[in-house]
């Protein structure tokens, strides 16, 4: 069994143990959970630390996944988060030689196969309770702020274009001197910031995501895995896999989820949502945005 398979394997038989668990190792149990980076990254001290627990209680949440000590339960975790950053050069001489070897036909025909992998991996965890959550805070908040940079920011400029249709209070973070600091600092704890990074994430996504937790807001993370920076930075995580044969990440799922989250929201406004769309449309076409013939 590989690293990655052995590292979901420990969470969902986690996931199990965890109503049998005494109170302390319930409470760290959740933890590792909801932050299983935490044990790919910091020491045993510090997660313990995060958890409220003291330090000994990891290795006997270690033994009860069925490991004899912590040292190999965390090192699980770094296989799969070390798994997780190959460099890009090097999936680009991977693609070369499956072009090379296989020929256009077989490649073509793995793309189809990732990308609807990865189509129904994101509908099996995008359960109504999830989206729920999402659309409620969305829905609520003052402002919501979408940001995304380097290969993330097409993927935040189209949930913005989307949603701000229906809803002038989204508002996109662009990297542009002063505009996310300037924007960044009104935040507070009506607003939510929906962020978007995969590994390697890019370093300003991050720092957003940590200003606004500091100023109260409600992050939520759109990622592809539990592992990644943002994830353990976001209150509530939607998770979209990018499997690809291509050298870099598929963005097909991670559209998608941006698509339902905005439909769902898009489906429970009122009139005022359906008069915001028809007076931007009207304001385009007058304005001549679009091709006409004529």
């Amino acid at each position: 069994m590989n690293e990655p398979e052995n590292f979901r394997g420990i969470l969902d038989r986690m996931a199990q143990l965890r109503p049998t668990l005494s109170p302390q190792l319930q409470k760290i149990c959740g933890h590792v959970l909801n932050q299983p980076g935490s044990v790919a990254t910091l020491s045993m001290r510090k997660v313990a630390a995060e958890a409220g627990v003291p330090p000994p209680t990891l290795p006997r949440l270690a033994q009860a996944a069925g490991f004899d000590t912590y040292e190999a339960f965390r090192d699980v975790f770094r296989a799969h988060f070390q798994s997780q950053a190959q460099w890009y050069p090097e999936l680009a001489e991977d693609l070369q030689r499956e072009g090379s070897a296989r020929g256009a036909a077989h490649l073509t025909e793995s793309f189809r196969r990732e990308s609807l992998a990865n189509i129904d991996r994101l509908f099996r965890d995008l359960d109504a309770t999830l989206l729920s959550e999402v659309a409620d805070r969305l829905s609520r908040a003052r402002m919501v702020y979408v940001a995304g940079m380097q290969g993330s920011f097409a993927l935040a400029m189209y949930g913005h274009y989307i949603a701000g249709m229906a809803f002038p209070n989204w508002r996109l973070l662009e990297a542009r001197p002063n505009q996310m600091s300037d924007l960044a600092v009104d935040m507070g704890p009506s607003d939510v910031l929906l962020a978007i990074s995969t590994p390697p994430c890019a370093r300003m996504t991050i720092v957003l995501a940590d200003a606004a937790r500091a100023r109260g807001a409600h992050v939520i993370g759109l990622t592809n895995t539990r592992l990644s920076p943002l994830a353990e930075r976001s209150d509530t995580i939607v998770l979209a896999s990018t499997e690809s044969p291509q050298y870099f990440d598929s963005i097909v799922a991670t559209a998608l989820a941006l698509e339902v989250i905005v439909g769902l929201l898009v489906a429970r406004g009122g009139p005022e949502v359906v008069a915001n769309i028809e007076r931007i449309e009207t304001f385009r076409k007058n304005f001549g945005e679009y091709w006409d013939e004529n």
